[in-house]
């Protein structure tokens, strides 16, 4: 959230509890988190939404409330799942959903935005920039490439998979997300969204 008033003291528990329950579920090995339970493979947008949800605990407001002492461990977690979400992006730019990232076909709209996002997030959080610098920026770069250049231009549209050169539908729900992303990117990755 974009809330400016601190969190109280039990709003700060609950969330504390809830970051720690996601860390609990982990799954073992660099998977991060599946869809579900039964799932023994970890899935790229779901390592997207908790590093954005540990990002989320860091903000001004909230970060001594929810971590105190212990901010240590949030940083820790960002980190290592920063470095899971870059272990899956594909040489092309984009993303792919699972660990196997050797293949430009396996890149995915959806994967490729919340990979991006929250690693754009990562470089506008004070506490975790000044610990990432310019580590990811290629990265960056590269996803932000590949996002543009898998634009549907003849639908105007991004597609879940632009692999699939069929497509006759409209996305404007990825289309908004595609476009939020972007935009979160410009302040840092402006001169490449200009000329590219």
């Amino acid at each position: 959230s974009t809330r400016s008033m601190p969190i109280s003291n039990s709003e700060a528990k609950i969330l504390r509890a809830h970051l720690d329950y996601l860390e609990q579920v982990r799954l073992t090995g660099n998977e991060g988190w599946g869809y579900v339970a039964t799932i023994d493979w970890g899935v790229t947008e779901i390592a997207a939404w908790v590093t954005l949800a540990n990002l989320s605990s860091l903000r001004k407001a909230a970060s001594e409330p929810i971590w105190g002492k212990d901010i240590a461990v949030a940083v820790s977690r960002i980190e290592r799942d920063l470095d899971l979400l870059t272990q899956r992006q594909i040489a092309s730019g984009g993303w792919a959903p699972i660990k196997q990232n050797d293949n430009p076909a396996y890149s995915r709209t959806y994967s490729s935005l919340m990979a991006l996002w929250a690693i754009i997030e990562a470089k506008n959080s004070p506490i975790i920039a000044e610990r990432i610098g310019k580590k990811y920026d290629n990265s960056i770069r590269d996803g932000i490439r590949w996002l543009l250049g898998s634009y549907n231009r003849e639908r105007q549209t991004w597609v879940p998979n632009p692999e699939r050169k069929q497509q006759t539908d409209s996305f404007p729900g990825l289309t908004a997300q595609a476009l939020y992303v972007l935009e979160r990117a410009r302040s840092e990755f402006g001169t490449q969204l200009r000329a590219d």
